[in-house]
């Protein structure tokens, strides 16, 4: 038998497949299933530039922005005045709440790229456009546990400008 910390990831749950506009607030589903490893996709077409810290996709079971169990994990953001993708994957100690991976160059202006974050293991990795980026470790105590009920996932969250881009096939 595989340890508990490398069960194999579950089947996917298509949580969005048509393109959506990304919004302040908008809840696409409150009743997403999590496991302690996971892989969500989702393709991004920025359209636009927005000059603080904008809020692409946010998975939650709090209704916090930061600093609190369950505020994000994971939640996607552009950084200012850039379509540089920062992606956030808490862990369930306190003080860990807000640790990242990114990439290091802008996503195309009006051009879909594939974003795959995978949580498996000790690992936290981001992957665009079948490139893996940046992989984190120091997961495997510390991951939140699986829920099968009301987490919650925002394509826009309420806590920052919604990121000036479109979203489509999300799966978790």
């Amino acid at each position: 038998d595989a340890p508990m910390d490398y069960l194999p990831l579950k089947s996917k749950q298509i949580i969005l497949n048509e393109e959506r506009p990304v919004k302040v607030g908008r809840l696409v589903t409150n009743r997403l299933i999590t496991g302690k490893n996971f892989e969500l996709c989702f393709n991004v077409t920025p359209t636009g530039l927005v000059d603080p810290w904008s809020s692409l996709l946010r998975i939650t079971k709090s209704y916090a922005d930061v600093g609190h169990h369950f505020d994000r994990m994971p939640a996607f953001f552009f950084k200012p005045k850039k379509t540089e993708l920062f992606a956030i994957m808490g862990r369930e100690h306190l003080g860990e709440d807000n640790e990242y991976v990114e990439t290091d160059y802008q996503l195309p202006m009006n051009q879909t790229s594939k974003v795959v974050a995978r949580l498996e293991g000790d690992n936290w990795t981001l992957t665009v456009n079948d490139q893996v980026l940046h992989t984190l470790s120091g997961y495997k105590d510390k991951r939140f546990p699986a829920m099968d009920q009301k987490v919650s996932v925002w394509v826009g969250d309420r806590f920052y400008p919604p990121a000036k881009a479109n979203l489509s096939w999300i799966t978790y």
